[in-house]
């Protein structure tokens, strides 16, 4: 037993020899990492004195270069900061083998990169201040400009920010990684008391605040200094990338966000892939409100407590959101929902007697379903706002979204208030499809229907997804020929006879009747050239009834002894206007035979004349500057811009539409110039203009601001509108159609027209700018092309020369008015022969 007792108390001594050993052991561990902490900070110090960045010259003082020198200095603080974070924190942290090297990486991410590029940035700085004091050399702005892409790196670590974020908050739930911390933030709060996430939310900030300097020194800067057009050229790049770190800023946190939403389960989690989402799905935002009712379905089941969950793509009412239900029960894409502040007396008296019910809320209706959102007092527009921003809405009224119905119908399109509204295609259940220009005021629309692999140009009329093919005997989209009928109608006045040889009508002949052949035959002839034939029951003559056509551009030749009927233009005239639908089949013909004179007969260089406006006549000299642009009327059309020292005149003319009107310089209130929307707005007192770049036009205000320091006070110029015939286009006729017009741009060598696309396929277009090909020809700005696809035979291939934009009147648009209005469809073609005869003319 005493020999047990012994024993035991020799193993207890040799315990206790080891506990002591190991207890000295993690002392002097615990030392040498106090040492090499204070060596690090040691090193860093030394590190941040060499940061220092040296300026060899002394620099002349002015606001200018004292902010330029902040510029350098806050440059130094921040790489000392990154020096801290890269070369103290986390090279300390990747010492202890109790930590993982992947895990301190991942937190780190890609902040050595930063660190790299912000010295060698930091270095162009100070080279450029070492040649600060010559005039030529005193800028920062090429500086900004040059290195506002290199900046992309801090976009890729906004991206992980967040994740990096969450990853030290579960890395500091480790003992050893949390004691490691607190030991370096203990040595380094002794340097300067700053914590470790304060260094590391730095690059975060870093970005945005290159914006606030550029435009702060900016403003600092004359607009003489060389450094001016730079910096404001760098503020531009500098917005750019700084809007690009903010987007993916947001699009990381969103994704974080709604990760933490799908994990709320009880149908949530269905989110992550019905519907199905086109891109990446994140949250925005989420809004809790006092109650989300269905307009249609005002007892509709609820499964969660209100909220409208709102996602990049779509927008959810969390209370109707269920497992094993249509989707479009509970949500709605985001890009076609329209909210409308406010909720009409007769809406609240539905449900008056509905928890939550009160006087303050929306709207918010879709394709299938309207919700009534109440809120608390003053919240409603905020929480619209929310939604429109959210959906990048820029216009209150149109959208184009895609959305299947609960029926399995696929509409991808225009929309307008939760109808199908402007271009877009219909996918029925059944594989029909319906791609055109849909017009929900009329319940009509236009364009390609597919069934069954069998294509057809053709009308519909529409009732939601219900679609009917439009069958009509008198179609817009057929041949079209004037028949006897047609002609007994008119009644001719009088008839000439003639003997073969004999003229009919000169070349250059002033001309005021139509003409029809009753029997013979006739040649027609330009120069010694036969263009054509006419026989029996043909026509000529339409060009008296055409604007700007004052003589006949051939002669026409008795073939051998011919009979005429003799309509005078006074009595035709008078007969269209008691019968305007036969303008519609004369005119398609007549135009079908100008342009078999264009496609057999004549070659030429180039479709039309590069007109400007004649200003010489208004003793206005010549104009200082002159752009193409876009001018917001009532609505939006291509536009010329001409500046002179007392005026800006501005003046529209696309296809048939012409408009020109001016104000003076002394006029203007306010010029405003949007970086973003490359958008000018110069406001006057009666009126706001609102420009929109083709060519930029971030130039004009500072042009402006110089003139209106020089300006006199001169007499308004008064500009008559154009007349338009009453035969052809009216003004409110123009205004209509153009309507359905847009900008289009094509890259060099993009393919415009196809001559084999299906025939039947009406475009028309006309150059804004850059150049196109049409065989051998040039089609210039201004130049008009595709009026050949309204003979229904198809177009000539048209290919982008140069890198063109084109103004555009969609083919459906203009096809569902016509079907609506088959007079303004006669009025229509007498605007294309016109445009045919002055081409002629201009080839003569």
């Amino acid at each position: 037993m005493a020999a047990r007792v012994k024993q035991l108390e020799k193993e207890i001594i040799r315990l206790k020899g080891e506990l002591e050993l190991k207890h000295i052991i993690i002392q002097r561990q615990k030392e040498l990492i106090d040492n090499l902490q204070k060596e690090e900070v040691i090193h860093l110090c030394d590190l941040i004195r060499d940061t220092d960045l040296e300026i060899k010259h002394d620099v002349m003082i002015t606001p200018r270069s004292i902010r330029a020198l902040e510029i350098l200095k806050e440059e130094e603080n921040y790489i000392s900061a990154l020096m801290i974070l890269v070369k103290y924190f986390r090279r300390s942290l990747l010492a202890h083998s109790s930590l993982k090297d992947n895990d301190i990486e991942s937190l780190f991410f890609n902040m050595e990169e930063l660190l790299l590029l912000n010295t060698h940035f930091a270095d162009d700085l100070v080279e450029r201040f070492n040649l600060w004091n010559n005039s030529e050399m005193d800028k920062l702005g090429d500086i900004f400009t040059e290195w506002a892409p290199r900046f992309e790196p801090y976009c890729r670590f906004g991206a992980q920010y967040d994740k990096s974020l969450l990853k030290l908050d579960k890395l500091m739930e480790n003992p050893s990684f949390h004691q490691v911390m607190s030991d370096l933030s203990a040595g380094l709060n002794e340097f300067n008391g700053k914590t470790f996430r304060e260094y590391f939310m730095l690059p975060i900030e870093r970005v945005p605040m290159y914006e606030l300097l550029v435009n702060d020194l900016l403003s600092k800067t004359p607009k003489e200094h060389v450094d001016y057009p730079l910096l404001k050229k760098a503020s531009k790049k500098m917005k750019k990338i700084s809007n690009q770190f903010k987007s993916t800023l947001r699009h990381a946190e969103g994704q974080i966000k709604f990760r933490s939403l799908l994990e709320r389960g009880d149908g949530f989690e269905t989110l992550a892939s019905i519907p199905i989402p086109l891109e990446e799905r994140i949250l925005i935002d989420t809004i809790p409100v006092l109650a989300i009712y269905d307009l249609e379905d005002p007892d509709k089941l609820t499964h969660h407590e209100p909220e409208l969950i709102i996602l990049n793509d779509i927008i959810v009412a969390s209370n109707f959101l269920a497992r094993r239900i249509d989707y479009q029960l509970y949500c709605q894409p985001l890009k076609v929902v329209w909210c409308s502040v406010g909720i009409e007396e007769s809406v609240k008296d539905l449900f008056s007697d509905r928890d939550h019910a009160t006087e303050f809320g929306f709207v918010m209706g879709g394709p299938e379903f309207t919700w009534v959102v109440f809120t608390s007092p003053g919240s409603a527009q905020n929480i619209v706002d929310s939604i429109n921003t959210a959906a990048g809405i820029i216009s209150l009224e149109h959208r184009v979204g895609i959305y299947q119905f609960i029926n399995k119908c696929v509409y991808d399109g225009s929309w307008r208030d939760g109808n199908f509204f402007g271009s877009g295609k219909l996918t029925n259940a059944d594989g029909i499809v319906f791609d055109g220009y849909w017009d929900p005021v009329f319940s009509t629309g236009f364009g390609i229907v597919t069934d069954d692999g069998h294509s057809e140009y053709t009308g519909w009329l529409f009732d939601h997804t219900e679609v009917e093919v439009i069958e009509k005997e008198y179609t817009l989209w057929g041949d079209v020929r004037p028949d006897n009928d047609t002609w007994k109608v008119i009644d001719y006045t009088s008839k000439k006879a003639y003997l073969a040889d004999d003229v009919i009508l000169y070349m250059g002949e002033t001309i005021k009747s139509i003409y029809r052949v009753k029997k013979g035959k006739v040649k027609v002839i330009q120069r010694e050239n036969t263009l054509y034939h006419l026989g029996k029951g043909d026509v000529f003559g339409f060009s008296c009834l055409l604007p700007s056509i004052d003589s006949v551009p051939v002669r026409y030749i008795a073939e051998k002894n011919t009979e005429i009927s003799v309509i005078s233009y006074s009595h035709f005239k008078e007969t269209l206007s008691q019968y305007p639908e036969l303008k519609y089949q004369l005119f398609k013909y007549h135009f079908k035979q100008i342009n078999y004179v264009l496609e057999n007969h004549v070659t030429f260089d180039k479709f039309s004349e590069d007109v400007n406006l004649d200003y010489s006549q208004y003793g206005l000299g010549e104009p200082i500057q002159v752009y193409n642009c876009l001018l917001k009327m009532r609505i939006t059309l291509p536009c010329t811009m001409y500046i002179f020292k007392d005026y800006i005149i501005y003046e529209t003319s696309v296809f048939g539409f012409e408009e020109l009107g001016c104000f003076r310089i002394t006029d203007i209130n306010s010029v405003v110039y949007d970086i973003t929307t490359e958008k000018l707005t110069i406001t006057t007192e009666d009126e706001s203009y609102e420009f929109t770049s083709i060519n930029s036009l971030e130039d004009i205000p500072d042009i402006l601001e110089n003139l209106q320091n020089e300006a006199e006070e001169v007499e308004p110029i008064e500009f008559e509108r154009n007349s338009y015939d009453d035969i052809g286009m009216t003004y409110s006729d123009w205004i209509l159609l153009l309507k359905g017009c847009s900008v289009a741009q094509y890259k060099s060598g993009k393919i415009i027209f196809d001559e084999k696309s299906p025939k039947n396929c009406w475009k028309l277009y006309q150059v804004l700018d850059g150049v196109c090909n049409f065989g051998n020809s040039k089609l210039n700005p201004r130049s008009i092309f595709g009026e050949i696809s309204f003979l229904d035979d198809g177009h000539p291939t048209v290919v982008a020369d140069t890198d063109v934009v084109l103004f555009h009147l969609d083919g459906f648009y203009l096809g569902t008015i016509l079907v609506l209005n088959p007079i303004l469809a006669g009025k229509f073609y007498v605007y294309l022969c016109s445009l045919l005869y002055k081409r002629c003319k201009f080839i003569n």
